[in-house]
């Protein structure tokens, strides 16, 4: 009896349901046509009587004609003043005109002399009906003609709908009784297959669509099993397109997070999952899942928050920017790397602080002995040129040091593709000029040797990558020995820099080509430096997908070795 029941429900309360709203809306649709034809023939009433110059006839002679037609139509006639003071009005006695009140607020007054005519429903006191009013304003004299006619029609039309929309469904909802209880007990069988079907897919189980006798069941079985697959390709599809969402999250960069209000994980990306070193699966308590103690600490303070806030949050020895946002009862964590450029920040810091350091020494130089000369304008000749040798020496270590600066900053800001290879340089030749250039300053103990193919390393980067690293083994082992190899292959440039010693200490040896690094000066105190010699050689290496090594050689020195790509 209950598949009856709710067979028959399912059936008549839609309907139902239709066949009110169909006599609602036909009901609704009939009331706008005949208020509409009534709006019509109040214009055209409006029309009349102005055409027909009642208007403009003496006053009791004008009067009189507007009470007749009144009378007969019936309508309220009324004359207004443009400051909305009523002239006349054939509902009201002539003696009683003027203790009308102003008209100057009601709507349909104003719209005629804002707009050209105006349209209003409402009560009346003066007729004690309901009454729609039509106010237009008049050519000549800035009058506006008004003209209002009792809703009585609408509203008996609407009395009448009622009552035939009542008796309609009542004697429909009887025969629709009637009918479809007799339909629900011819297909209770038939149904109860159906709901059977119905049960299983709720359930999740494949369901078993038997064969009906009644075509009709079978038309609906038909269609439920068309639905049934059509959803299950849905299905399908929604599953392979999470699938591909999933996969885009999982390329971002960003650990991305979204956790619903009880911090259950309703999604997350492999990136998340490695800042916060563990897997996390949809319905996992993020807290009940991080290990890492500091990633436990973040998880407490995500949860904590009640509002969207961003915040910078060091983990693991990188620095990430969180940004957690709510919506819809859930929160949506993005955790960004900032390591490079919080390491940006830090690194102008230290190359201002640094600059700002290394130029106050030959600066104070500079103005500390051009003070003195100033100062002492008979000075002996030979101490004046030993003071302007000396001021030179200081204006040369600062010109040297802002060159660097200059060069290195071209380095750090470029990029392979920004390398322009000009004629190619012979390693034997080039190893000449070294000789000849080198020979009056540090000879006897140098030793440049090259061979092998033609380098295309762009000669200026050629140039400053070996004069650094000579210099360099000059400034801090002497000229007792050093000796320069350079070999050429078609894909490779390699340079060996080898100096006497001493060995530079191991705690030094991963500092050394940081930016206005200097090991200890006491090995050779004639000859300064700014310090960015070896910070130049390596951004000029990694320009050349290259690199620069340091070992300990036999002679118990050093051996700076480069190794570089050869452009194509």
């Amino acid at each position: 009896m209950r598949i009856y029941i709710r067979l028959f429900s399912f059936i008549i309360i839609p309907v139902m349901c239709v066949t009110l709203l169909m006599f609602f809306t036909y009901q609704k649709q009939l009331l706008i046509n005949a208020e509409n034809e009534l709006v019509n023939e109040l214009k055209n009433k409006w029309e009349i009587i102005n055409a027909s110059g009642v208007l403009e006839l003496p006053p009791h002679e004008a009067r009189a004609r507007l009470e007749s037609i009144s009378r007969a139509a019936p309508l309220r006639i009324t004359l207004i003043s443009s400051d909305g003071v009523v002239i006349d009005d054939s509902y009201v006695a002539a003696d009683s005109v003027p203790g009308i009140e102003n008209h100057s607020s009601r709507p349909e007054i104003q719209d005629a002399f804002k707009n050209g005519e105006g349209m209003e429903k409402r009560f009346s006191t003066t007729t004690g009906q309901r009454m729609i009013y039509y106010a237009k304003e008049l050519k000549e004299g800035g009058n506006v003609l008004r003209i209002a006619y009792p809703m009585l029609y609408v509203e008996s039309l609407k009395k009448k709908m009622k009552e035939q929309a009542y008796a309609t469904f009542l004697g429909l909802f009887a025969v629709l009784f009637a009918v479809l209880w007799f339909i629900s007990l011819r297909v209770s069988r038939p149904v109860v297959k159906i709901s059977r079907i119905v049960e299983d897919i709720e359930s999740g189980r494949p369901p078993v669509f038997p064969i009906f006798k009644s075509r009709l069941m079978d038309k609906v079985a038909g269609l439920i099993y068309r639905t049934y697959n059509a959803l299950e390709k849905q299905k399908h599809i929604l599953e392979a397109e999470k699938k591909k969402l999933n996969g885009l999250v999982n390329l971002l960069e960003e650990g991305i997070i979204k956790l619903d209000e009880n911090g259950r994980v309703e999604l997350a990306n492999k990136r998340a999952e490695k800042i916060l070193g563990c897997l996390l699966r949809q319905g996992d308590d993020v807290l009940a899942k991080v290990t890492d103690r500091d990633a436990i600490v973040l998880a407490k303070e995500i949860l904590s928050y009640e509002t969207d806030c961003t915040k910078v949050y060091e983990l693991q020895n990188a620095v990430y920017e969180l940004y957690v946002r709510f919506m819809e009862g859930s929160r949506i964590i993005v955790l960004t790397d900032i390591t490079d450029s919080e390491r940006y920040s830090k690194y102008k810091s230290e190359l201002i602080t640094n600059i700002s350091h290394e130029l106050k020494t030959p600066l104070a130089l500079v103005m500390g002995y051009a003070e003195t000369l100033m100062e002492h304008p008979n000075m002996k000749p030979e101490d004046r040129d030993k003071f302007l040798g000396k001021v030179y020496k200081g204006t040369t270590q600062l010109n040297q040091i802002i060159n660097d600066v200059i060069e290195l900053h071209r380095y750090e800001s470029s990029s392979a593709e920004d390398i322009e290879t000009e004629e190619e340089t012979d390693p034997a030749e080039y190893a000449e000029e070294l000789r000849d250039y080198y020979s009056d300053k540090f000879a006897p103990g140098m030793k440049i040797t090259a061979e092998g193919e033609p380098v295309r390393v762009n000669r200026a980067h050629l140039s400053s990558l070996v004069t650094n690293l000579i210099e360099n083994a000059v400034a801090y082992s002497g000229k007792d020995y050093i000796e320069v190899r350079m070999l050429s292959t078609a894909d490779e440039f390699c340079l060996d820099v080898e100096d006497g010693g001493p060995v530079i200490p191991a705690e030094e040896r991963d500092r050394i080509f940081e930016r206005f690094y200097t090991v200890s000066k006491s090995r050779n105190k004639n000859i300064s430096s700014t310090g960015l010699g070896l910070s130049i050689v390596k951004h000029i290496c990694r320009l050349y997908r290259g690199g620069i090594t340091l070992e300990t050689n036999s002679r118990g020195g050093n051996t700076f070795k480069v190794r570089i790509t050869q452009p194509e």
